[in-house]
């Protein structure tokens, strides 16, 4: 059975409407007032610099714990099915032939192909992580019964959320954050733009950082050619 080892190998702002100094009070900090920040100009670098670090480090952990429950997710969905998964480029991409491959797998055991393509970009600490990934999705959709309908899609996204929830997965975490915006935001992502996310990772980073709003208008942006 092809089940992966639970370690791989290995927002424009609103300015505030101008208010007039009170009667008797100056327009202005008078030059000798001082400076109105503690923060002098080499200070400033240094703190940008030590919060970027600190995130750095919390998204290489939020990747880690992500890729982790996804593993376990796969094996356990694998030691309950009776299969495995196995990645390969032709993988079933239609609801009728995924179905017709999980009712091969169940009678066999042989291990269900997924899709090995365009997970060198995958948010997971390992591309193999994706093809984990890809068997938990798929053997979701036929345990559901949601096609692959955007629609249902994007509600079998929240079965993935819940699940992750409810098995410990913190709601506030970044592990949980990348985790939505994974699912929910390339499937809101098809809707506008009619395509998946051209680097994964980067797809999913922009929208941490600046919103998934904002982070789906900067996606449409990009090309092959501008990555």
């Amino acid at each position: 059975m092809a089940t992966q080892p639970s370690e791989p190998i290995t927002h424009t702002t609103r300015q505030r409407p101008a208010v007039a100094p009170p009667v008797g009070r100056p327009a202005r900090f008078e030059a000798n007032a001082g400076p109105r920040n503690h923060l002098d100009a080499d200070t400033v670098p240094r703190l940008v610099s030590r919060r970027s670090v600190e995130f750095e480090a919390d998204y290489a952990r939020a990747r880690q714990t992500l890729s982790r429950f996804m593993t376990a997710q796969a094996n356990h969905a694998a030691d309950s099915l009776g299969f495995g998964w196995t990645g390969v480029p032709d993988a079933p991409s239609t609801y009728e032939t995924l179905t017709e491959a999980h009712r091969v797998s169940a009678r066999t055991g042989i291990a269900l192909p997924v899709s090995s393509l365009h997970c060198d970009t995958a948010i997971f600490t390992h591309p193999e992580i994706n093809h984990a990934f890809r068997f938990w999705h798929d053997t979701l959709h036929i345990a559901t019964g949601l096609t692959f309908q955007h629609p249902h899609e994007l509600e079998l996204s929240l079965h993935h959320l819940k699940i992750a929830a409810d098995t410990g997965l913190d709601q506030s975490s970044m592990a949980y954050q990348l985790l939505r915006i994974d699912l929910i935001g390339q499937n809101y992502l098809v809707a506008v733009a009619d395509r998946f996310a051209l680097d994964q990772e980067l797809f999913v980073r922009t929208c941490l950082t600046e919103g998934l709003e904002a982070g789906l208008i900067i996606e449409t942006t990009r090309s092959p050619a501008n990555l």
